[in-house]
């Protein structure tokens, strides 16, 4: 490998660090906004849980749930604890992932703007 391909992968790799960095640090900002949603949107299904009894109840827990662990876990601590939740529910990190995608390039067309 020559001097400017040594180069040009150095650049590379700094980019792709300084963007990890950034975007972490972004969801990490987010994160408490994000955790505000999910708890007004289980509030939400709670409050017209009658019209869906047993389900509905059941998920608006489930999403108190996350908005709380959203809420209290640190970014870095998410993330290391994303392989073990995928092997448990690998359905729902599909889900989860394809949100987070476009909730993503939401943010990122956003700040484009």
């Amino acid at each position: 490998m020559d001097a400017k391909n040594r180069e040009s992968a150095a650049d590379t790799v700094a980019t792709t660090t300084s963007i990890k960095r950034e975007a972490a640090e972004t969801i990490d900002r987010s994160r408490v906004s994000a955790a505000n949603v999910l708890s007004k949107t289980a509030d939400t299904l709670h409050a017209s849980a009658d019209q869906f009894s047993k389900f509905g109840h059941m998920t608006a827990a489930r999403l108190q749930a996350t908005a709380e662990h959203i809420r209290d876990t640190e970014f870095e601590d998410i993330i290391h604890s994303f392989p073990i939740v995928v092997n448990r529910y690998p359905a729902q990190s599909m889900i989860a992932a394809a949100i987070a995608g476009f909730a993503i390039a939401h943010l990122m067309r956003r700040t484009a703007q």
